[in-house]
Formats: structure tokens, sequence, C-alpha cells
């Protein structure tokens, strides 16, 4: 059973070293929610990095 799930995005361009992070957030609906309401505003980055971190119980 999954208790919450983290979850970390990182996008950045080849050639930028000031990378843009995103907020740690607490569920991926939120996350999803929150990354389609950037893109329709910022021109998406070549480069996503996205971690994540399940917590669970059995």
């Amino acid at each position: 059973e999954i208790i919450s799930v983290k979850a970390l995005a990182e996008s950045y361009y080849t050639d930028d070293f000031n990378r843009n992070r995103t907020n740690t957030f607490t569920t991926l609906l939120q996350h999803s929610s929150e990354l389609n309401q950037k893109q329709k505003t910022n021109k998406p980055s070549p480069i996503a990095e996205l971690w994540l971190n399940a917590m669970t119980k059995q």
C-alpha cells in the first residue's frame, strides 16, 4: 500500500548552468497540475529530470 509519493523535478538547457528546480510536491496529482500550468506560460526545457520517493507499508 502506498502511503505518499514525493516528486522533485529539475529542468535545464544543456548550455545553461543555472538549473530550474521546482518545489517538492507531496502528491503526483498536485505536481502534475502545477507542471501543466507552468507549461502554458513557459516554453518547456529540452532536458527534464524527475525523482520519485514513495512511502509504503505492508
